[in-house]
């Protein structure tokens, strides 16, 4: 009985745990508006460092993340 009770609070105080650190994360991550996007650097298919800075100063850059269809790696 008094493991079962102990396994409770343990599991309660988990839930609470977890509930209260998924509210302190940030809700809204996405882009906004005019706001400048971070410096990052990807590899291209053919394995080459491209950074972002490279292509600062152009109207529009298209960023592509491919996830590894078939066909593809």
């Amino acid at each position: 009985m008094i493991h079962t009770l102990a396994r409770w609070c343990f599991a309660l105080a988990l839930v609470g745990l977890v509930a209260e650190t998924a509210d302190a994360q940030p809700r809204n991550l996405a882009p906004r508006l005019s706001e400048a996007a971070p410096e990052f650097s990807l590899q291209d298919v053919n394995g080459e460092t491209v950074n972002f800075a490279d292509y600062k100063g152009s109207k529009n850059l298209l960023v592509v993340v491919d996830r590894g269809w078939i066909g593809y790696w």
